[in-house]
């Protein structure tokens, strides 16, 4: 399987259709029901497999082989655990029985593969395929026996071609199709290798997850920011669907949890409500698996399941709990940044936390499962949400690797008491999140606004406590909430004028690029957001926005968009609303009177381009978002905020035990602290998660010292720091 240029065919020619199937706008786990992808999550599936040969190639296999390794039950030529039939059933728990109609013959290709395997994978294959879909309709074939779903299309509709995948373009991949039959249509189809002396069902079981579920790839499709892993050996979708050497694998890995739990083949067990230091069991190679929700963002959760070798894993890099990060609004596996904004949608949380997947440094290890005599504890620093927040999942005492595997769920103490602590957009606070403390300890929740913004407020079990920066929780006996909101705050402006600034992009994006990456064909002015470009094409073209909006009184605005395809409302750099061809959206921020910098980015792919974009707030109905102002910051003005300058963001906070760093976007600190002779006392690398870090400074006296901290070879924080004991 040519790896990296199928991977970018595939998950091109994918995202139009599997995306669809798997609906970021929905929220994808508020029950523990299946997911309703119509017609395809449980039951019989008649498929269909067109055999095809090439004048310049010869066949290896009899069709009789070709349909028993489809369909016979215990298959085991060529080292194959199964026929594909087989696999389907064993990952889904029997709860999908696919039976394969192999043509009697091969179809002879009119034209030679050489011709075929030229154009990357686009014209010259859809000319095979109608081809062969032509033939078979020549020899009687009745279309109509095969399962459709509730538009009448074709939902397995397989190509097999002798020999191996070609170098220029026609290699294994799943895309869409549009021919009626019989009163049915082809739709979603794959097509792939048979091999040339043993056929094995790696890459097929691969391409049919696309095809049949709407899955998409897991791996990293596109190599940008130096390339990763992905899931890895852990999921089919991913390098799981190869044996150690590269080539399809004759056993390939089931597909992770969450995919099973989109098939409706997951049972899957909630964890947020079980009592701190409950005992859980973990059956291996089981699909019951334990879920842990976000309560505060939908689609967010970690599941939690247990492998053991051998069977369907016999290939895996080890064995134990393997526990899963899922980000449902996500639509790939493509930013493995690790960060709030560019994250995979389904992650392998690395029990080593050597972050091996992200990086591309293998594609999995031993280590990276959770097991007696390696990592026993999933501790809260392994479960912590996008946004930084502990989500409060935490095991301890877990087993060796056996059938059951058991676990205590929760903290190390039964009578620990939990803090839930949440933020508004603007800011962020050391402990955020759900956390337990010890029964009457104490606990200091420190704000940490954004750049530009500052605390409105800090409600303690819903009392507000007005706009302080700190709160400390004393002789702790039960447990608390606390929720600080930030509000931005307003730029001065100068030379002011009515309109939006605009940069003209054209290309060809299944989602929104990156448009600082990108060289812009034109930019110029309009006087509102508007599509009215001179001399834009009609599809495939891309724009950014950038201007102020002038905000009447201060108060908490809420911002509503529609788009087709896909745009993204920021104020000062922080995504307030998004929407790619969904319902509409909505996002809140509170703002203060004025001039607040925002942008707007918006691209079209094919048809129709259109978006709307509404706001609401105090003594403000619904209604779309005009009166956009350009200008210069007045930095001269007192009421221009006072950080401008600050272009890394960093802040320092001091407690009487601890440093805490909020360096967003850095992922590793130098830090140094001197004292008022000059004199370097201390000197520590660390290493921030989310751009959060703390550093003990217990081994300080009481006094007065000079704090430096240093990323990326720049200082980017200078600044004194009192110890008062």
């Amino acid at each position: 399987m040519k790896k990296t240029l199928f991977s970018l065919i595939s998950f091109f020619l994918l995202t139009c259709w599997a995306v669809s199937s798997i609906n970021p706008s929905t929220d994808d786990f508020k029950t523990d029901t299946p997911s309703k992808i119509s017609g395809k999550n449980i039951g019989k599936v008649e498929a269909l497999v067109i055999l095809i040969n090439f004048s310049d190639r010869t066949p290896t296999f009899l069709q009789a082989d070709v349909d028993s390794f489809f369909n016979q039950v215990g298959y085991n030529k060529y080292t194959n655990n199964g026929s594909i039939h087989d696999y389907w059933a064993a990952v889904s728990q029997n709860r999908i029985d696919v039976h394969t109609n192999v043509t009697k013959t091969y179809f002879q290709a009119p034209k030679t593969f050489a011709y075929y395997d030229t154009d990357g994978g686009s014209g010259h294959t859809h000319e095979l395929l109608d081809a062969a879909l032509d033939w078979l309709e020549s020899t009687g074939f009745d279309f109509s026996k095969l399962s459709v779903d509730g538009n009448k299309n074709i939902i397995a509709l397989s190509f097999q071609f002798v020999g191996n995948s070609g170098q220029k373009g026609l290699w294994g991949h799943s895309s869409g199709h549009n021919r009626t039959f019989d009163g049915v249509k082809t739709s979603s189809y794959q097509i792939s290798e048979l091999g040339t002396t043993n056929m094995r069902k790696g890459g097929i079981c691969h391409e049919q997850g696309h095809m049949l579920f709407g899955w998409p790839d897991s791996y990293d499709t596109n190599g940008d920011n130096g390339g990763s892993s992905g899931c890895g050996k852990f999921d089919l979708m991913a390098a799981g669907n190869s044996d150690n050497s590269g080539g399809p694998s004759a056993n390939p890995m089931p597909p992770n949890p969450y995919f099973r739990y989109l098939a409706g083949w997951n049972d899957l067990i909630p964890l947020n409500s079980f009592p701190n230091d409950t005992t859980i069991k973990i059956i291996a190679n089981n699909w019951n698996t334990y879920v842990y929700r976000n309560p505060e963002r939908d689609g967010e959760m970690y599941i939690i399941e247990a492998r053991k070798k051998p069977n369907r894993n016999v290939d895996m890099p080890g064995d134990g709990i393997l526990v899963w990060h899922i980000d449902s609004i996500i639509s790939g596996n493509t930013n493995q940044q690790h960060t709030e904004e560019l994250h995979y949608k389904v992650s392998v949380v690395q029990a080593d936390n050597s972050y091996h997947l992200e990086t591309g440094s293998n594609i999995g290890d031993a280590n990276d499962y959770f097991k007696a005599g390696g990592t026993s504890t999933i501790s809260y620093l392994n479960t912590r949400w996008w946004n930084t927040a502990f989500s409060g999942l935490m095991m301890r005492n877990i087993s060796t690797v056996k059938d059951t595997m058991t676990a205590n769920f929760g903290s190390s103490n039964r009578s620990d008491v939990s803090i839930t602590s949440t933020t508004t957009k603007g800011g962020r606070l050391n402990s955020l999140g759900l956390r337990y403390c010890a029964l009457n300890s104490s606990q200091t929740i420190i704000s940490l606004p954004s750049k530009n913004f500052e605390v409105y407020d800090c409600l303690v079990d819903g009392v507000s406590q007005g706009a302080v920066s700190n709160y400390t929780f004393t002789n702790i006996t039960a447990p608390h909430t606390l929720d600080y909101s930030f509000i931005h705050k307003p730029v001065a402006l100068k030379d002011i004028l009515s309109g939006v600034n605009y940069s003209y992009y054209e290309g060809s994006w299944s989602s929104l690029p990156d448009f600082s990456k990108l060289t812009a064909l034109k930019t110029g002015r309009l006087n509102t957001l508007a599509l009215t470009i001179p001399n834009r094409i009609n599809d495939n073209f891309g724009i950014h926005y950038s201007g102020y909006i002038n905000v009447p009184a201060d108060g908490e605005y809420t911002f509503y968009l529609t788009s087709d395809d896909g745009s993204r409302f920021m104020i000062d750099g922080i995504e307030i609303v998004a929407n790619q061809c969904n319902p509409e959206t909505s996002g809140k921020l509170r703002l203060r009177a004025g001039y607040h910098p925002f942008t707007f980015d918006y691209f079209e792919g094919q048809v129709a381009e259109t978006f709307v974009l509404k706001w609401q707030g105090p003594n403000l109905s619904k209604r779309i978002l005009t009166g956009f102002k350009t200008g210069t910051v007045d930095t001269n003005n007192d009421s221009a905020v006072s950080d401008l300058t600050n272009d890394a963001n960093a802040d320092m906070f001091v407690t009487p035990n601890e440093f805490l760093f909020n360096c967003p976007g850095k992922n590793e600190l130098e830090v140094e602290v001197y004292n008022l002779s000059g004199i370097l006392v201390s000197k520590q690398k660390l290493y921030t998660s989310g751009g959060l870090v703390s550093m003990s400074n217990t081994n300080l006296k009481t006094g007065m010292y000079l704090v430096k901290v240093i990323a990326d070879g720049k200082k980017i924080l200078r600044q004194k720091a009192s110890i008062i004991r």
